[in-house]
């Protein structure tokens, strides 16, 4: 969505001298800048979520009334779980990000700026 929104702008580039590779080197650095905060973004609103559970106990097993040992669902953090999660969406990320930029053809590159 992001290449065939910003047509305009890809000819704008290459009417100030870009060529093609320097185009997708952009449109690619910026796919993987959105996925990577992202990532950075939700593996911190996770960890934050599980810190919750553990301090707080915020989502219960059951009605309070003594039947189960433990009164909340436990949780437990471990780095690699982090780091997993971490890998895949930068994998995810860099394929959606590159199989768009591939496919920047000339027909961007020279496209009249009316």
């Amino acid at each position: 969505m992001l290449i065939l929104d910003k047509k305009k702008d890809i000819a704008v580039l290459h009417a100030l001298g870009a060529n093609k590779k320097l185009v997708k080197r952009i449109f690619l650095t910026e796919g993987l800048m959105i996925s990577l905060f992202g990532a950075v973004f939700g593996l911190t609103f996770g960890a934050l979520i599980c810190w919750l559970q553990q301090e707080f106990g915020l989502i219960s097993l059951g009605s309070g009334d003594g039947s189960f040992i433990i009164d909340s669902y436990p949780v437990k953090m471990k780095v690699l779980d982090f780091v997993y999660v971490f890998i895949t969406v930068f994998v995810i990320g860099f394929g959606a990000a590159w199989l768009p930029v591939k496919q920047i053809s000339k027909k961007y590159l020279e496209q009249k700026l009316a």
